[in-house]
């Protein structure tokens, strides 16, 4: 996605009227599978001998047009498996994960966070997904407050082997005791 935009979004908001279930939702238990609900017929049979053919067909297709296909490269070694709970925390993915979701550009505006200190924000994300490291892009997030002094930014850098984070804060007219406090 290459420009997401939400505005107003509230947190710990009370509902106006009390949730209900949708009809036809699903039920928490799921019920036992019972073989004898499914049955059978001749044209499923029919489609799964066609189905056969069809994947003969192709797989001898494949054979005759094999000498123009590239070359298939080896796959590297899989890493050892763990044998001691200490060298599970350690162990990593033998492939770098493929991003399925990117966002490049998320823009919520009008952000009220239950904090009296930031109150409404304006919040910028850049290259979000469900693997950066794969994305290999730099990932950032930024919350600047609309109604008070406070904006703070963190940036990953997942294009870089070392991924490392920044995460700088602004902020004025607060007591840092207060802070200490909590």
């Amino acid at each position: 996605m290459d420009n997401v935009a939400l505005s107003n979004l509230r947190f710990d908001e009370p509902r106006k009227h009390p949730g209900t279930v949708l009809p036809g939702a699903p039920e928490s238990a799921a019920e036992p599978f019972d073989s004898n609900r499914f049955k059978v017929a001749e044209s499923d049979l029919a489609k799964l001998d066609s189905y056969v053919n069809d994947a003969k067909g192709l797989r001898e297709w494949l054979d005759k047009i094999k000498q123009w296909l590239p070359e298939r490269k080896n796959a590297p070694p899989l890493p050892p498996i763990p044998q001691g709970y200490l060298e599970y925390l350690t162990a990593r993915a033998f492939r770098t994960p493929t991003p399925h979701v990117l966002i490049k550009q998320l823009s919520l505006e009008g952000v009220k966070i239950p904090i009296d200190e930031i109150g409404m924000s304006n919040i910028q994300c850049r290259n979000l997904s469900d693997a950066p490291s794969g994305a290999g892009l730099m990932v950032t997030f930024e919350v600047k407050s609309t109604q008070h002094p406070f904006s703070i930014s963190c940036i990953g850098h997942f294009e870089q082997n070392a991924g490392d984070v920044e995460i700088k804060a602004e902020f004025a007219d607060y007591d840092l005791q207060k802070l200490q406090a909590n």
